[in-house]
């Protein structure tokens, strides 16, 4: 049985920044994975025909580890063509996956730009409600939580207009993201019902009746 053409391997270093190549093999329409330099594995992009279909960044995957990987600039690269990933975890055409990378980026506060992901800040965002008479304040250090009536939720919210599982907030690399869990009552921001919501001000979230203050580092 003969092998298909064996992976050839083109270093790139600092040529380009990882957004203007995965434009560059779009258009080419490539099949094989950006390999990012410089940083703990896993840090890969993996393209077919030319379309980003999975990533990887940590213990980051998927939508997020791409943005997160193109947020890193330019740090050192190289180009394997021919390796098919094993799986799919980013089903948005390349351009959007730029859109929504620089849509985010414009919405974080400025800072230093460099090739390696900075630790945490020692300060984490937070979320403050009242509830029963009871102030709570439970500070976000980087994981995912789950907000609800439930017992078990990571956040429990014990109100009859909160559905058991309510909601999920996760603080990544890239930022804080809250999604709805197809509440009944429905998740809001600042009055505005959302599904997903990129959280980078300080705002009030509603979930059902309960208001809840997001509280970013800094204040």
């Amino acid at each position: 049985m003969q092998s298909g053409p064996k992976p050839e391997t083109v270093f790139l270093g600092r040529l380009l920044t990882i957004a203007d190549q995965i434009q560059a093999f779009s258009m080419a329409r490539k099949t094989g994975e950006i390999r990012v330099q410089g940083v703990p594995p896993p840090a890969r992009l993996a393209l077919v025909d030319g379309e980003i279909t999975d990533a990887e960044f940590g213990k980051l995957t998927g939508l997020e580890a791409a943005i997160a990987l193109i947020h890193l600039g330019d740090p050192p690269t190289e180009f394997v063509s021919g390796i098919k990933p094993a799986r799919r975890t980013i089903d948005v055409p390349y351009i959007q996956l730029l859109f929504e990378a620089a849509r985010i980026r414009d919405e974080q506060p400025t800072h230093t730009a460099d090739a390696t992901p900075q630790p945490p800040s020692l300060a984490s965002p937070t979320l403050q409600f009242t509830l029963h008479g009871a102030t709570k304040t439970h500070s976000l250090v980087p994981g995912l939580y789950t907000i609800g009536r439930a017992p078990e939720s990571d956040i429990i919210v014990a109100d009859p207009s909160v559905s058991k599982k309510h909601a999920t907030i996760e603080n990544m690399v890239v930022g804080v993201v809250l999604k709805d869990a197809a509440s009944t009552n429905g998740t809001y921001v600042d009055g505005e019902r959302i599904q997903k919501r990129w959280l980078t001000k300080r705002c009030t979230i509603h979930f059902g009746n309960i208001p809840v203050e997001f509280i970013p580092p800094g204040g």
